[in-house]
């Protein structure tokens, strides 16, 4: 953090103090010079497991020919935690001075896109960009779909990255973000809400 500031991917990045977990990097000031970052306590992240079991509406796969996808509009959700000013008074000497007047904003979530131009993927930054989405355009290429991983007590630990497919055939979406605690099956990743849509997922998901 100290040498590379705060950077899209990074998100629920696990900060600790005397060797306590205390939340997920999840903000940044977009335009900082110094390494300054909001941070989601873990309790807040934690208590999100707590709120119900809710399903997403439909869990299925469904096909989506490409003369939809030709027309498609995007209308993605707005972020839902939104910029807020950081208008606390400061001393004239402090590291923060020259921060007034800035908005701290959640982190972009880079999302790639495989099987998709960048060219093609230009016409959407716009729309991805509201959303908090860092749109990447992935490196094309086929291979056979193989099993997973045996999932053990050394996957997903806090610190590594971790991706969630959105989508996967013809055109691949996923989404980037960092591991914060793992808690046996449960995983807590990210560190701020991504598009608010669907039903918590367990790590065997």
């Amino acid at each position: 953090m100290e040498k590379t500031g705060v950077f899209a991917g990074m998100s629920g990045s696990p900060v600790f103090i005397d060797n306590k977990l205390v939340g997920a990097i999840a903000y940044s000031f977009p335009f900082s010079k110094e390494p300054i970052c909001g941070i989601t306590p873990i309790r807040q992240m934690i208590d999100i497991f707590a709120q119900g079991n809710e399903k997403p509406k439909s869990s299925e796969a469904r096909a989506v020919t490409f003369t939809s996808l030709a027309t498609w509009k995007p209308s993605l959700p707005k972020q839902s935690v939104g910029s807020t000013s950081l208008i606390a008074p400061v001393a004239t000497n402090s590291a923060l001075a020259p921060l007034m007047g800035q908005q701290i904003q959640p982190i972009a979530t880079p999302v790639v896109f495989s099987g998709i131009k960048q060219e093609t993927l230009s016409l959407f930054t716009a729309q991805l960009t509201e959303s908090g989405l860092l749109p990447v355009s992935g490196v094309g290429g086929a291979a056979a779909i193989t099993p997973l991983e045996t999932f053990d007590a050394n996957t997903l630990t806090p610190g590594t990255s971790v991706t969630v497919q959105l989508a996967r055939g013809d055109y691949s979406i996923a989404a980037a973000g960092t591991v914060t605690y793992r808690d046996g099956e449960k995983i807590y990743a990210f560190g701020h809400p991504f598009l608010s849509l669907g039903g918590r997922r367990h790590a065997d998901d």
